[in-house]
This record gives C-alpha cells, sequence and structure tokens, in this order.
C-alpha cells in the first residue's frame, strides 16, 4: 500500500490505491503537539472502487486541519494493465481485454524480456514458454492470478524474423 505523495503535513490531501484482498485498512496519525487531538483513526472497512476518508487533527486553541484520504480499493482483475517487450514492439497495441499478441524476433534471440504488470497488484503472474525457441513461431503463455482464484490467460506468439521474410 502506499499513498502519494509522501505524508507532509502541510499538504491535506492523499490518494492511497490497495489491491481487491485488502478489505480494511488500519488508519493511524500522531499530531506533532502532543497535545492536539486526532479523530477518523482506526480500522475502516474498504469498498470495492473509491472511498474518502477523513483524519481531522484539532490543535489546543480548538483549530482543525483536516487530511482527505482519497481511497481506491481494485476490483478482483486478473487483467494486465500492461505488458511490454524490452527493444520489442507487440502487435496489436496492448489493451487490457486483447489475450493475443504477436511480437517479431531475430532468429538468434533466445530469450524475450517481458514485462507484465497486473492491473491488481496483489495478483500473481506466471510466464512460460519463453526461453528455447524453436524455428518457427513459439508460444509464450501469461497468465495473471488474482488472490480470490481468478485467472486470464495472455498469449505472445514469437515469430522469427527470418520466418516472416521466407513466407511472404
Amino acid at each position: 500500500i502506499s499513498m502519494n505523495p509522501n505524508f507532509d503535513p502541510n499538504t491535506n490531501s492523499y490518494v492511497i490505491t490497495v489491491p481487491y484482498s485488502i478489505e480494511k485498512l488500519n488508519v493511524a496519525a500522531t499530531p506533532q503537539n502532543g497535545n492536539a487531538t486526532v479523530s477518523g483513526t482506526g480500522v475502516i472497512d474498504l469498498p470495492i472502487g473509491r472511498s474518502l476518508h477523513n483524519v481531522t487533527v484539532t490543535s489546543v486553541d480548538g483549530e482543525d486541519n483536516t487530511y482527505s484520504l482519497n481511497i481506491y480499493r481494485l476490483e478482483d482483475d486478473a487483467s494486465l494493465a500492461s505488458l511490454s517487450v524490452k527493444d520489442h514492439n507487440i502487435s496489436p497495441i496492448f489493451t487490457k481485454n486483447n489475450l493475443n499478441y504477436d511480437v517479431e524476433i531475430e532468429t538468434s534471440e533466445t530469450f524475450l524480456d517481458i514485462t507484465a504488470i497486473p492491473v491488481d497488484p496483489g495478483a500473481t503472474v506466471q510466464i512460460t514458454g519463453n526461453g528455447g525457441f524453436v524455428e518457427g513461431s513459439n508460444i509464450i503463455i501469461i497468465k495473471v492470478a488474482t488472490v480470490t482464484g481468478k485467472e486470464k490467460i495472455y498469449t505472445l506468439t514469437e515469430l522469427s524474423k527470418k520466418n516472416i521474410i521466407e513466407s511472404s
């Protein structure tokens, strides 16, 4: 879980993004002045989507300083947010709902530097078939799984440039 921006007592609005698997959040705050009081702390329930939570620091003079937490709990989504291959273009251009892509490589390449980032930071990504390429096309499987067991499988078909030229 990260807060953006990092805490600064002079900044009053923050964005917090949490994975689907996080259902509750313990909000803690310590005033700079030990005589001030803080409200809005403790364990809060997180609905899916956006919720707003305020933490208020009240000085001994009775002045309030309110910090707004815009909390985004992600959906149980087994999609990828992005997919890329270092030094290569994938085709078609990535969208999370398209599950099939092609990538052209040099015949001498035996491994691709693939970056696959899930929508849900709590999801796992498993890549199989990336390496030991044989002449022709090779299928790389990218499986995304959420903590609840929801899965989505993307395929990346590796095409060597030599085979593309010969088949044209």
